[in-house]
């Protein structure tokens, strides 16, 4: 019989070789595991129980130019899901919309609609009672955070809301836009106004927070290393004075118009108001598609800023560009006398009517000027042509932008020789236009921003300045980064052309047979002049523009008041008031409009 002793060793050996490479391959397998993808292996497990979390940076304060805050942020909880529960029948989105009453078909809406692709926001501010059901129910809505975001708050709700401006959503075009990758979906940006011209400055950087999860999703702890703190934006001071600028939105309460007082010395917007207004707080926690279109579409057009884009036939206030025209072409002095005023003027076949019926006689210029004698200047603009009026309107600052920083500023019209050429034919027009102009009526239009520029600079020393709202920047950082005045224009006319501007205007508010009466001001000497500007789409607009003190201008103020008559009857006691609430401070607070003082 034959032994099979080999055959049983050598199976012995392969079962040896079997089982060792199986225990190598399982070494390898460790050391693989272990060593070799040790790093790969702790980033998954990482994974599983670290979550880097963004940290939105908080918007920079816009304050007033005393450091009054405007603008600042609020912390509010936001709830969210993970992205990979945000849809129907999830247990966990089931419950939380369970427990919190909400409306099913809004919220799988909204979770539909969401751009957001790590976590989707259910609740951008949950109230108190709200974060105490999650809370006491969290484990039972697994992947379900609370966090705590900064959310714009506009202080004094309206006050200065066309400056301010407002923030909204990003949306898909602000990130395709944004090459950095700075936004996310859920990030707020700046839609107009200081928001949207000093966004990049305002938004801040954002910073990085990791955290521990449970399996549950649940933060349960935070992981120092590689955190980042947010970073806020910059701290913004404008030009405006806050008491300044409630004063003059409360004097334009309830009417359609618009106001703007600036520092004369230097350009600096101290106060600019467009009625009615809106409140860019309900922007900021995301505005309904119907509240936005209701705001759009409401005839007043509260959106709308008046003061910036907003243009207006400048009626009489022109009558001072009229004038310096005559006096700098040498057509007149502040002497010369034309016909009588019997409250009309012929022109050929057309009869062009004073806005007094019985007529102011016989006048000089100043007094042309003081009784806003029509007929006066039909008779001046008979001396002038088109051109030469254009000329001189548009040394006086009008026709043109004044470059404030804000977007969207309307340029207005000064019509010339070619305007009417290419509207009407070289043929299609006569001087009549020119009468028209002569008045501040026809084609002129302005912005009321322009004419506060245009007296501030008759008043001041003959030069105009850009008109600035950003006054500095505060980094933090390094020391605060002011804006310094800037002068964009040579003289606007001859030192004696002015000088008698000056006196006239003094005149319009002082003498008694002046039509801005009811502008004075106890104690302070105030230069202006008033102004009925037609308007062929309903009731005369009523203007006021001045400065004071007339010896040594501070502010110049433009109001409009749209569709409300006679402006020495409506937009001159405003400025009255303005001025006298002005000066009264100045007295009681003597920082009221600091830095800087005006003088000329």
């Amino acid at each position: 019989m034959v032994s099979d002793g080999g055959g049983m060793e050598s199976r012995a050996r392969l079962l040896l070789l079997v089982q060792f490479l199986a225990y190598a391959m399982v070494a390898l397998s460790l050391i693989s595991t272990q060593v070799i993808r040790r790093d790969y292996y702790t980033g998954l497990a990482l994974r599983n129980r670290q979550v880097t979390q963004r940290i939105r940076a908080p918007r920079g304060i816009i304050a007033d130019r005393n450091g009054v805050v405007l603008a600042d942020n609020v912390y509010q909880a936001r709830l969210t899901i993970a992205s990979s529960r945000a849809h129907p029948g999830d247990p966990a989105l089931e419950k939380l919309i369970e427990l919190l009453g909400f409306d099913r078909d809004v919220i799988l809406q909204r979770v539909a609609a969401s751009s957001e692709s790590d976590r989707v926001t259910i609740l951008r501010h949950a109230d108190p009672k709200q974060i105490a059901v999650v809370e006491e129910h969290f484990s039972m809505l697994p992947d379900v955070q609370l966090d705590v975001q900064p959310r714009r708050r506009y202080h004094f709700g309206s006050l200065a809301a066309h400056l301010l401006g407002y923030v909204g959503e990003v949306n898909a075009q602000d990130m395709e836009n944004d090459p950095t990758g700075f936004y996310q979906p859920g990030d707020v940006i700046g839609r107009s106004g200081v928001e949207g011209l000093a966004e990049e400055q305002l938004r801040g950087v954002h910073g990085r927070r990791v955290v521990e999860v449970n399996v549950a999703g649940h933060v349960v702890g935070e992981v120092p290393k590689g955190s980042r703190q947010a970073v806020r934006g910059v701290k913004i001071y404008l030009t405006l004075s806050q008491p300044l600028q409630a004063k003059l939105e409360s004097l334009l309460e309830g009417k359609r118009g618009a106001g703007v007082v600036l520092e004369v010395s230097t350009g600096d917007v101290l106060a600019m108001a467009s009625a009615p207004t809106f409140d860019p707080n309900e922007f900021t926690g995301g505005i309904s598609a119907d509240r936005y279109a209701e705001l759009r579409d409401d005839p007043a057009t509260p959106l709308f800023n008046r003061a910036l884009r907003g243009t207006y036939p400048p009626g009489s206030p022109y009558k001072l560009i009229t004038a310096a025209a005559g006096l700098e072409t040498g057509k007149v002095t502040p002497s010369t006398r034309f016909a009588a005023c019997t409250g009309s003027y012929r022109l050929g076949n057309r009869i062009f009517r004073c806005w007094k019926a019985s007529g102011h006689g016989t006048l000089d210029l100043m007094g042309a000027i003081a009784q806003s004698c029509d007929v006066y200047f039909y008779q001046l603009a008979e001396l002038l042509t088109i051109d030469e009026l254009d000329h001189t309107a548009t040394r006086f600052g009008l026709g043109r932008p004044t470059g404030i920083e804000l977007s969207g500023e309307a340029s207005g019209l000064v019509p010339d020789k070619a305007y009417y050429d290419r509207r009407f034919g070289p043929r299609g027009w006569t001087r009549g236009v020119l009468l028209n102009n002569a008045i501040g009526q026809g084609e002129l239009l302005v912005t009321p921003l322009q004419m506060a520029r245009t007296f501030a600079g008759i008043g001041g020393d003959g030069h105009l300045y850009r008109p600035h709202l950003i006054l500095a920047r505060d980094y933090a950082s390094r020391a605060i980064e002011k804006r310094q005045p800037r002068r964009v224009s040579d003289a606007m006319a001859s030192t004696s052309t002015l000088e008698f501007l000056r006196k006239a205007l003094v005149a319009v508010v002082g003498w008694q047979e002046g039509t801005g009466g009811l502008a004075r001001v106890e104690g302070v000497t105030v230069a202006g002049k008033t102004g009925t500007a037609q308007n062929p789409r309903g009731e005369d607009h009523a203007w006021f523009v001045a400065y004071a003190p007339a010896e040594r201008p501070e502010i110049a103020v433009a109001v409009i008041v749209e569709n409300a008559g006679h402006g020495g009857e409506i937009a001159a006691p405003i400025v009255g008031e303005l001025l006298r609430t002005y000066f009264h401070w100045q007295k009681e607070q003597v920082s009221l409009l600091q830095p800087g003082r005006s003088g000329r």
